[in-house]
């Protein structure tokens, strides 16, 4: 009898080892992986993204602009924005270790440089959607907009709000 319960518990120990790896496995991916930051990321990108399409809207349909110079401008105004609120909110505590004037601009530049690779990766996929495709020039922009998110993200991340700690000198 004492055989049964002894191989009654081995599983119930090894399954409690077993989710006990996962939950470390977890807290390690979460903290290499900063969901709560790229989720601020993602709000402050759909604010952008709502300045970018109104931006594009009024160049595109209404003043007339082409394609590409519409495309370019209403990305560069959202992306405008989106420094200032990511510098304000998603990267605060990055930014409040990085205070100055200069500092700002530095991350402004880093982060416009960055979006700029962006910039050009939505500019080339919006072509393509819209001129190879035939998809709807809005509907381009919403899929290239999705594609160049994480590039955005992460590089940002790692490059713009990296502050001179030891710690995140490794990091890019």
């Amino acid at each position: 009898m004492t055989k049964l319960k002894s191989s009654k518990r081995r599983p119930e120990r090894q399954l409690n080892r077993h989710f006990s790896g996962v939950k470390i496995t977890l807290s390690r991916i979460r903290a290499k992986l900063p969901l709560d930051r790229f989720l601020r990321f993602g709000v402050v990108g759909f604010s952008g993204l709502f300045v970018d399409y109104t931006i594009f809207f009024l160049l595109f349909t209404h003043v007339g602009l082409g394609l590409t110079l519409s495309n370019v401008l209403s990305a560069e105004t959202a992306i405008i924005n989106n420094f200032f609120w990511n510098d304000a909110w998603t990267f605060a505590d990055l930014s409040r270790q990085q205070a100055g004037w200069q500092a700002r601009l530095r991350r402004f530049l880093k982060f416009n440089l960055v979006c700029l690779v962006g910039l050009i990766i939505n500019t080339v996929l919006v072509n393509l959607f819209f001129n190879a495709f035939s998809i709807n020039a809005y509907l381009s922009k919403f899929f290239a907009i999705a594609v160049v998110t994480l590039w955005n993200f992460w590089v940002n991340f790692k490059l713009s709000w990296k502050t001179s700690k030891t710690s995140d000198s490794t990091d890019v």
